[in-house]
């Protein structure tokens, strides 16, 4: 089963793209339109459709692989962050553009629908239900291999930024990881990081996640395992489980970060 595949399940795809109306504001263009997505865990519900005025200024998603992090965010990004009203820009940030586009973009394009959404591949600009928002990437090409563009920050320096999406957290620059998390300055700013775990000595883990339960409500950490995993088939899951060994296995299929 692939990502698109769980997405579509989990959403109500290839049907018409399901959300709870019941969940959607009002004056949402979604409203009235669409159905509960059953197939999301409650984990997953309650952080996609919490409104982000609720949320804390930074949240982490994290944990094992294809335990729906990602799935989640997509939903809150169609459904709130796209409505929500915030001073500053709106920044989606992955790898590569071309990475953020293929694991995140294409989906939202699919679910919301070509007429709601448009995206510029060429300027990474996404328009999402009237929201505009800038797409990009924080690797670079090396010599011999792409590698973490340590200059990436630049692009975002001086800006104020109102809603930040990192994808793929624990890969991005930290350089760049706290510029963004000094953008967003502004009075109801949010930043969501999905991650799969990695080096324990990422700054994502040195000093958010484990300083979460000390932030005073500043900084919120999810963290799924296969449980949340609600669209996977179980011989999927006990094969996924022998994919991965050592480390591997400890950061994709046990969701920890390995020391």
């Amino acid at each position: 089963m692939t990502r698109r595949d769980i997405i579509a399940a989990a959403l109500g795809l290839p049907a018409v793209p399901l959300l709870a109306a019941a969940t959607i504001p009002e004056e949402h263009p979604l409203n009235g339109a669409f159905a509960f997505p059953k197939q999301l865990s409650a984990k997953q519900y309650d952080f996609a459709f919490r409104h982000p005025a609720h949320d804390a200024p930074i949240t982490i998603l994290d944990g094992a692989v294809r335990t729906g992090k990602t799935v989640a965010l997509l939903a809150k990004t169609i459904v709130y962050l796209s409505q929500y009203a915030v001073p500053g820009r709106r920044l989606i940030a992955g790898v590569s553009r071309r990475a953020v586009e293929i694991n995140f973009i294409d989906d939202i394009r699919e679910i919301a629908g070509e007429h709601n959404c448009s995206y510029n591949a060429q300027t990474g600009k996404l328009l999402l239900f009237g929201s505009q928002w800038d797409v990009m990437g924080t690797w670079c090409d090396g010599e011999d291999e792409w590698i973490p563009d340590e200059t990436a920050y630049r692009v975002i320096r001086g800006k104020s930024l109102g809603v930040v999406i990192l994808l793929e957290g624990s890969l991005l620059p930290a350089s760049f990881v706290r510029t963004a998390q000094a953008r967003c300055f502004s009075g109801g700013a949010r930043m969501y990081i999905e991650t799969n775990p990695g080096s324990p000595d990422c700054y994502i883990k040195t000093e958010l996640i484990d300083k979460a339960a000390l932030s005073k409500g500043t900084i919120k950490h999810i963290r799924f395992t296969l449980d949340d995993a609600v669209g996977l088939a179980p011989e999927y899951v006990a094969a996924l489980k022998k994919t991965y060994t050592g480390e591997e296995y400890q950061r994709y299929v046990l969701g920890e970060w390995d020391a």
